[in-house]
């Protein structure tokens, strides 16, 4: 939802993205597989998909990013660090964490600064979530776990049990401090630098998870791939 033009960007399946607000419903057909959203105040709305797409002049439509990123396709996640800094998520041929910029307080677009692959280090770099905590400090949901991109290094999180690798769909900071995250198989939080499920006894332990929210209750909303959503709450669970 875009406080400043009161619009609600709904991304769709090879549908593109619906814009609606007070009076109409709007198409954007490019990108044509609309993943997520970003927006910072000041800066226009990006749509990641099947390729980057920004909205420039703002409520007029969207235009693909193409003439200054090498790697444009399928970046389906991605998060602004405090710094301003703009963090991609790859999927698929090859993956890759991207980096970028904006060059001035007036560019309509950000612009391309770094990317790392895995001859970089990166074990998994089919990046299915975000957190960008710092410029110096980016949290990365992988088919193998979270890694924590630092200046120097690439941090693990693993599993609690030696023997399991979670896959990690959405990554969560709380209000409270806590790290959650959404798996192929439920929900965890990450406690003294390794993953710990939750089991809830419900579908959502085997269901994967594809988004997650706080809202300003407190709860903790988990859209599932199967099985709906679940409203978490002091422990008391919905479904």
């Amino acid at each position: 939802y875009n406080l400043k033009t009161k619009s609600l960007f709904a991304g769709t399946e090879w549908g593109g993205t619906m814009q609606l607000d007070a009076s109409n419903i709007r198409n954007h057909e490019r990108p044509e597989f609309a993943r997520n959203q970003l927006f910072q105040e000041g800066k226009p709305l990006i749509i990641l998909g099947n390729h980057l797409a920004v909205e420039h002049p703002p409520t007029a439509g969207f235009n693909e990013i193409l003439h200054n990123l090498p790697y444009s396709s399928w970046l389906l996640t991605g998060d602004f660090d405090p710094s301003g800094n703009l963090w991609l998520g790859r999927q698929w041929s090859g993956g890759g964490l991207i980096k970028m910029n904006w060059p001035s307080p007036e560019a309509l677009e950000p612009e391309f600064e770094e990317m790392w692959t895995k001859k970089d280090g990166l074990r998994n770099a089919n990046i299915w979530s975000i957190w960008a905590e710092s410029q110096h400090r980016v949290w990365l949901g992988t088919e193998e776990g979270i890694f924590i991109k630092t200046q120097n290094d690439w941090i693990p999180i693993p599993h609690q049990s030696p023997d399991q690798i979670y896959q990690a769909m959405y990554i969560l900071p709380t209000t409270q401090g806590e790290v959650w995250v959404g798996t192929d198989k439920g929900i965890g939080k990450i406690k003294q630098g390794k993953y710990f499920p939750i089991t809830t006894g419900t579908l959502l332990d085997e269901t994967m998870v594809w988004t997650m929210h706080q809202d300003s209750e407190g709860s903790i909303r988990v859209g599932t791939n199967s099985y709906g959503m679940y409203i978490i709450n002091d422990g008391i669970i919905n479904h």
